[in-house]
Formats: C-alpha cells, sequence, structure tokens
C-alpha cells in the first residue's frame, strides 16, 4: 500500500482560492479547478493531506477535512474511507486517512465515482476558508 500527499497552499494576500497539488503532479489554484481536482487512488492507500511547506505559505493548520458520502445500487451511504482522515498531531498540520469502499478488495479491479470532500483551513491571521476537491479510487 502506498501512502499519496497533497498538499495545500495559500497567502495570506490571496487566501482563496487555495493551491491544492497531489504527487501525480496535478495541481489546482482556482475554484473551478480545485473542485475538478481529482486525485487517483488504490484501496488501502494512505492519504496525507499536509500544509505544504513554503515560507509564503500563510496556513496554520487543518481544522477539517469533511468527506461527502456517495450512495451505492441499494442506496445504502459510504465513502471512500475505510479510516477517515485526522490529525496526525497537535499542530493538525497534516491529517491521514486510508482509502477504501465497501467489498471491494485490494487485488479487484474497481473505479469509484469521485467524492467530494472539503479542506477547512485557518490562516495565521485566524481566519477560517474550505475548499472543496475530489478523490477517486481507480485500480
Amino acid at each position: 500500500m502506498a501512502t499519496h500527499t497533497i498538499s495545500i497552499y495559500a497567502p495570506s494576500t490571496a487566501p482563496l482560492p487555495l493551491t491544492i497539488s497531489d504527487d501525480e503532479g496535478n495541481s489546482a489554484s482556482t475554484h473551478d479547478a480545485d473542485a475538478a481536482l481529482t486525485t487517483e487512488f488504490k484501496v488501502g492507500d494512505s492519504i496525507k493531506f499536509q500544509v505544504e511547506v513554503n515560507p509564503n505559505n500563510a496556513i496554520a493548520s487543518i481544522e477539517a477535512i469533511n468527506i461527502a458520502n456517495l450512495t451505492d445500487s441499494n442506496g445504502n451511504s459510504y465513502n471512500l474511507f475505510t479510516t477517515l482522515p485526522a490529525p496526525d498531531d497537535a499542530t493538525k498540520k497534516s491529517w491521514t486517512g486510508v482509502v477504501g469502499s465497501p467489498g471491494v478488495g485490494v487485488n479487484d479491479h474497481y473505479v469509484s465515482p469521485a467524492e467530494s470532500y472539503t479542506i477547512t483551513f485557518k490562516m495565521s491571521d485566524g481566519n477560517q476558508y474550505t475548499e472543496d476537491p475530489r478523490l477517486k479510487i481507480n485500480q
């Protein structure tokens, strides 16, 4: 199982839109592009959401990562995490979760719908903002 990183960046002069990049080389820095940015994972992979290390980054912490639920063909609600993202330590500069899906094994061929999530982040001035990129299992 691999660990993937999604980094977030915002200068104090322009906290929105958030700049989001992943280890697949995807990057977005507009509201429309953030909503369209889809990072692909395999079942069992870990995802680390982190504040980008950059002297111009004014993000102080990640305050929340909320995952929108999907609905299967039977009307059951689920999301793409077997372990929901949670802070790695008290600084809340990084959060980690584990990707999965009900009834899907590591070796199964599976492509999920793109799932919305929101990242709520706090700037060094104390103001909070939210962005909403996407995640998708593709294996």
